[in-house]
């Protein structure tokens, strides 16, 4: 089997980084955010990949959410997990994201009513009314990057989901963790360490094959996966002086003819998702 390489993929990366370069300029910045971009439509299928699976690893590790401070890092289009979070007793749902979406669009409206008329857990609270939730005083938004974030509070849960592998500066990233975590405080993150778009030319491989510099060409200004591996980003929570657990961890699926990854290969190359647990050291 032939193994595809960046330059059988050519056409498609001049695409990507004239893409990128438009991502430079304000105006298509700002044109291009304000529409959806992280989230597929509004429909009951869609519920369990952008709002439940969050929730779901949330309830198994951190004992839910009921009484407790969140702080989500880049949530996306719409605060449909954050909704799902108050709706399941949290006393207070903060969010981070240096390229915030509409959260009170008429798209953002449209998946809280979605989430509250597919709740799948207790029954959904008599007084949380979708429609002017983010109104309540137990809201909070941070428009800023993980880089520049310096936090007032601490918070009991600090999550983020296919979030981590878009982070530039992971150093930055492990040390808001240190500093966000409450004393008894859990870290929760989901991180996709594969290629994304990439993925669908048949070589899950294909996007760490290309060189650095064509890769930040195609991506610096549209938070492509930063391609780092495994083990060295849980070292960089380590580093910052925190516990560190991995657990639900999925392997990549590939060809073992392509020599590239057999020269490479190890337990931690091979990780595409897991699921990052942090807490401080005692």
């Amino acid at each position: 089997m032939n193994i595809i390489s960046p330059i059988n993929v050519a056409p498609r990366a001049c695409v990507e980084i004239a893409k990128n370069f438009a991502m430079r300029v304000p105006v298509i910045r700002r044109l291009r955010t304000k529409n959806g971009r992280t989230s597929g439509p509004p429909v009951k299928e869609n519920l369990q990949r952008y709002v439940y699976d969050l929730i779901d690893k949330i309830q198994r590790h951190t004992g839910g959410v009921e009484g407790k401070s969140v702080l989500e890092i880049g949530p996306g289009d719409h605060l449909a997990a954050g909704l799902a979070m108050i709706a399941l007793g949290a006393k207070q749902y903060s969010v981070l994201d240096r390229f915030p979406g509409d959260y009170d669009s008429e798209l953002s409206r449209a998946w809280y009513r979605l989430l509250r008329d597919n709740w799948k857990y207790s029954s959904w609270p008599c007084d949380l009314n979708v429609d002017d939730w983010l109104s309540s005083g137990n809201i909070n938004i941070y428009k800023t990057g993980v880089e520049d974030f310096r936090p007032s509070q601490k918070f009991d849960i600090v999550c983020s989901y296919a979030v981590g592998e878009h982070v530039s500066d992971i150093s930055s990233f492990a040390s808001l963790n240190k500093n966000c975590i409450s004393e008894a405080g859990v870290g929760l993150h989901c991180i996709d360490f594969g290629g994304h778009q990439w993925d669908r030319y048949g070589d899950p491989f294909l996007f760490l094959k290309f060189p650095d510099v064509v890769w930040n060409l195609m991506g610096s200004a549209r938070g492509e996966p930063n391609r780092v591996r495994f083990a060295p980003y849980l070292r960089y929570f380590k580093d910052a002086g925190l516990q560190v657990e991995a657990t639900e961890i999925r392997n990549f699926c590939f060809n073992r003819d392509d020599r590239w990854v057999a020269d490479k290969m190890d337990e931690s190359f091979l990780i595409k998702e897991a699921t990052v647990l942090l807490k401080h050291n005692r």
